[in-house]
């Protein structure tokens, strides 16, 4: 039976979300990926798996990742090509029968919360010019229900901040 989270509550074992992820143009699976690959790098730095270039690496097998995510290892690669498009890893290949290497990458236009930012762009100011409002009532396509929705999700949890640090 499910228990409300209160003070002294025990938490199960969560992956660390990057926020940037939320204005990413990928899937949920490779969305997924990255959060993994993202916290086994967390693991590797930790560890000290580093090349010649200071850059932390990992090695993640894509028939372990499969089945980690409850996924075929086609739909990884998927996922693993999308992130590779997307600029957010690098895969190093070793040569046959040797484990390549996976390097996470973080965007550079990143402030401290991890938000993305946009240097012509002021804190207050949409990035369209015009007045932002709620949309989740409008009929949209899918895909736009979801980035409007990750949208809102940002928005709350910004006016939740704030909110927070007024009361403090």
């Amino acid at each position: 039976m499910n228990q409300y989270l209160r003070v002294d509550t025990d938490l199960p074992s969560y992956f660390m979300y990057p926020r940037f992820l939320l204005t990413e143009k990928i899937n949920e699976t490779a969305c997924a990926v990255y959060i993994l690959l993202y916290n086994r790098a967390l693991v590797s730095r930790k560890n000290h798996w580093v090349d010649s270039s200071g850059n932390v690496y990992m090695v993640f097998p894509l028939k372990e990742l499969a089945e980690v995510l409850n996924k075929s290892v086609s739909t990884i690669k998927t996922a693993l090509s999308a992130l590779e498009k997307n600029d957010l890893i690098v895969r190093h290949r070793n040569g046959a029968c040797k484990a390549n290497y996976i390097y996470v990458r973080i965007p550079r236009d990143m402030d401290m919360d991890g938000r993305k930012t946009d240097p012509g762009q002021t804190e207050s100011s949409p990035s369209d010019g015009q007045k932002s409002s709620c949309h989740l009532d409008r009929k949209l396509p899918p895909s736009k229900n979801k980035r409007i929705i990750k949208n809102e999700i940002y928005k709350i949890d910004r006016d939740y901040k704030a909110q927070e640090e007024f009361t403090l």
